[in-house]
């Protein structure tokens, strides 16, 4: 009985933790995008003129995605944007990328 008892907490403690990684940070309303706009938008002059066109990538701790937006320069004029951001641990670090 006693090793049922240890088999079903084990089992419970595995369901919680494929929970908690499978759902990431929306269990408190944010996503690893969301950490990877934050970081882009530190970057830009007008952050609330940001819009994301696309994305795409990984929602994982140790992720990445590649990210197409628009938003205004200072002078207001709108902009095109591409870039890829790096998740390690469920930081972010941006970098913009040239197209061509």
């Amino acid at each position: 009985r006693r090793m049922e008892n240890i088999m079903a907490v084990i089992a419970l403690a595995g369901l919680v933790v494929a929970l908690f990684y499978g759902l990431g940070t929306k269990l408190f309303g944010r996503t690893y995008l969301d950490t990877c706009e934050d970081a882009l938008k530190a970057t830009l002059k007008a952050p609330s003129t940001y819009k994301r066109i696309k994305s795409s990538g990984s929602n994982a701790p140790d992720g990445y995605f590649i990210i197409d937006y628009d938003a205004s320069n200072p002078m207001g004029v709108p902009m095109r944007g591409h870039g890829m951001c790096f998740l390690e641990k469920g930081k972010a670090r941006w970098a913009e990328v040239e197209q061509y």
